[in-house]
């Protein structure tokens, strides 16, 4: 099929945003950085204009890709099961085996586990009793008990809000239900856990994954960096308020300040990155992009 190009909704912001991310070429401080990040970034409009097409023109062919995204699982799950089972997963900042498949990272996984789960899921929903897969429950399963290993806060909070649209829109009652049964039990976390210690001499807060939801570990949270990143590259933005330093080159920046060794040099962060990286107008496109 032609792809319409004057069809797909928000193109033009991005496209302004990958031109103005060229302009950022002249006032880049390592050019290299700034050309290897304008190719990643033609490649994803590339593949952003393609989805989009096949989204709105062809999107029954979305439903073909789902077997084959449920077949892909399968390699890092298991991978991610074998490290749970052997304490070989990553342990790092206060975390203990936190699982990551075949990924870096057990960020990494935790997201594409979002984003895969809750498609099987809503695949599964949108199927006849006689249509559901007999595979899907089981992927699902093991996809969540992946995600809960990967201790990330984060795709915690995106899998909950992505639960939480697909309850308020398909089964309202339910999920009024259980919100309500998670802010009581958010509630009376205190008086829950002091029951338990009375009463079985067990802290609740000794399982890791309660631990992880319901304390803050100095060395382990990853909030109070992000504020301290934050913090130090903010003023940089009105240094190069117009252009900023060049798409890419956020770590080449940040690394020439006071960071110490071990410290990640990557901003987590896409609007301060863009805004220090093609100035506040790049940042403006971006925003624009998403209103879109």
């Amino acid at each position: 099929d032609r792809v319409q190009l004057n069809n797909i909704t928000g193109l033009g912001w991005l496209v302004a945003l990958l031109a103005w991310g060229s302009f950022s070429a002249f006032t880049s401080i390592d050019l290299f950085n700034t050309i290897t990040e304008l190719l990643r970034f033609s490649s994803i409009t590339v593949i952003f204009i393609i989805a989009s097409h096949v989204a709105t023109q062809r999107p029954h062919a979305l439903t073909r890709l789902t077997p084959v995204l449920a077949a892909a699982m399968a390699i890092p799950l298991f991978m991610a099961g074998w490290q749970l089972l052997t304490a070989t997963g990553l342990s790092w900042g206060g975390l203990d085996n936190r699982v990551f498949g075949t990924f870096g990272h057990p960020n990494v996984l935790a997201f594409y586990l979002v984003c895969t789960v809750n498609l099987l899921i809503v695949a599964q929903l949108g199927r006849r009793a006689h249509e559901k897969s007999l595979l899907y429950p089981w992927l699902i399963a093991a996809g969540l008990v992946a995600l809960l290993f990967t201790y990330t806060r984060g795709a915690y909070l995106g899998f909950v809000l992505v639960q939480l649209v697909i309850g308020l829109a398909y089964y309202r009652r339910v999920t009024m239900v259980v919100l309500a049964s998670l802010v009581g039990l958010i509630i009376g976390w205190q008086v829950i856990n002091t029951i338990s210690i009375n009463t079985f001499n067990y802290n609740l807060k000794e399982v890791s994954i309660l631990e992880r939801l319901t304390t803050r570990d100095e060395e382990a949270d990853s909030i109070d960096w992000r504020l301290q990143v934050f913090t130090a590259m903010a003023p940089k933005t009105l240094e190069s308020p117009l252009l900023g330093y060049g798409l890419g080159n956020f770590v080449t920046l940040r690394q020439q300040g006071d960071i110490g060794f071990f410290d990640d040099p990557e901003a987590h962060n896409d609007y301060l990155r863009l805004a220090i990286e093609s100035g506040f107008i790049g940042l403006g496109f971006y925003l624009l992009f998403w209103l879109t």
